[in-house]
């Protein structure tokens, strides 16, 4: 059965549900802006007022460039009106696989600047004084499968979660794998007990700080 979403809604935001920040950061507080009428000359075009959007145009500014920013939908919507908060060095695409396909030298650009932006949320924040709850706190990475009762799948994906931590130690990243870890909180079934712990990540709330 298909299902219709309220204009006005899909203008807010890229899905059909209500994310966790509206209850802090409702969309009412916002600023808003006037529809483009009229021809505009500058250095810079930047397509779209999320979170990329916003902090490109910010560098570019800080960095003596004229910038327009355009959005097609409200500010602040889409995805980065969704997103977890999460900031991280702890890559989904994981680090051995980054060196597979574009080495060594690649997988540790990739570890540099994802370290890098963390800290530079952190240091803005601070410097225009934003309250956006930023604060550093480790990561965990677990096996989906359960150790008691699917120990072969449990087995093979902690090979990977150790392997991926060694490659993260190789390149400077804090982390390490703690074997019967349970993340706190999580009792009863699945046992998902093992992990990959990443130091010094970080949260914020994102739409406080845009």
């Amino acid at each position: 059965m298909a299902t219709t979403i309220d204009p006005k809604h899909a203008l807010e935001a890229s899905g059909e549900t209500e994310p966790v920040w509206i209850h802090t950061d409702p969309r009412s507080r916002r600023p808003q802006f006037p529809t483009l009428n009229q021809n505009l000359k500058t250095d810079i075009c930047v397509i779209g007022s999320g979170i990329s959007g916003i902090q490109s145009a910010y560098e570019l500014v800080k960095r003596g460039h004229e910038v327009v920013m355009v959005e097609a939908r409200d500010i602040l919507g889409g995805e980065t009106d969704r997103t977890s908060g999460h900031l991280a060095s702890a890559l989904d695409d994981g680090y051995t696989e980054i060196a597979k396909k574009h080495g060594d030298k690649g997988a540790q650009l990739a570890a540099d600047s994802h370290s890098w932006a963390i800290g530079h949320v952190g240091d803005i924040a601070s410097e225009l004084g934003i309250d956006c709850e930023f604060r550093r706190l480790p990561a965990y990475e677990v096996s989906q499968y359960d150790r008691n009762k699917q120990p072969k799948e449990h087995n093979d994906e902690v090979k990977e979660l150790k392997a991926e931590v060694a490659k993260a130690q190789s390149l400077k990243i804090d982390a390490e794998y703690r074997e019967g870890f349970t993340v706190k909180g999580w009792d009863g079934e699945p046992d998902q007990r093992d992990a990959g712990v990443y130091y010094n990540q970080g949260t914020f709330h994102p739409t406080k700080y845009l």
